[in-house]
């Protein structure tokens, strides 16, 4: 039986992407001058940017970086909180669930989206990648949630729309679900199930 309900952010409790992508396409234009689409670039969402900044070769990759995030929250204003997404936190919340969220986002990202401020007060544990030195898919992160809220795998579940995801699950030995309201890839992440909407959730956990 879960009683801890763990999730990723950006694809699964918010819809980040157009801005993630946008803003990452505006700092190449500007520093290296090339054009990139959506699709050459998805292999961002998902992990931390100083995994993924290093992959794209930028001369200045830390100035890459916080060009980034500016550019992010200039493109914000698409962002949003799935639907669906505020009702199934109500009602873990009732059922009396230790909520947790586990990110790639460092805590400045986090203090500077909005959004986020607005669903962080009804979690229990936060855990950003600045709480810990290895990231997603490494396992760590999961593993640093347990061991500060004495959680174990057994009574834990991670919801994410990511193979990284997945992957910190498998490698912190927790179950996985794939939050498919926010993935692109679902039939090449493995997971125990596969959730078409938020409020899904409540079938398997309440059984």
């Amino acid at each position: 039986m879960y009683k801890n309900i763990v999730f990723d952010v950006d694809g699964t409790l918010i819809n980040t992407e157009a801005s993630i992508l946008k803003g990452l396409q505006q700092v190449l234009l500007e520093e290296k001058g090339e054009t990139y689409s959506d699709a050459d670039l998805r292999f961002v969402l998902g992990i931390p940017g100083v995994y993924s900044i290093p992959k794209l070769n930028f001369k200045h990759p830390e100035r890459a970086l916080e060009k980034w995030s500016a550019a992010m929250r200039s493109h914000s204003e698409v962002n949003e909180v799935y639907d669906g997404i505020l009702n199934l936190i109500h009602s873990l919340k009732k059922e009396k669930f230790k909520l947790g969220i586990v990110t790639s986002r460092r805590d400045d990202e986090c203090s500077h989206d909005p959004l986020f401020q607005d669903i962080k007060e009804h979690f229990d544990f936060i855990v950003t990648a600045d709480k810990t030195e290895k990231h997603k898919p490494d396992g760590e992160p999961l593993e640093y949630y347990m061991n500060q809220t004495n959680a174990c795998p057994s009574d834990t579940l991670y919801i994410g729309d990511s193979i990284y995801d997945s992957s910190c699950a498998k490698n912190a030995g927790v179950d996985f679900m794939l939050a498919g309201w926010g993935t692109h890839d679902a039939e090449n992440i493995p997971h125990k199930d596969l959730l078409s909407h938020p409020y899904e959730l409540m079938k398997y956990i309440m059984r």
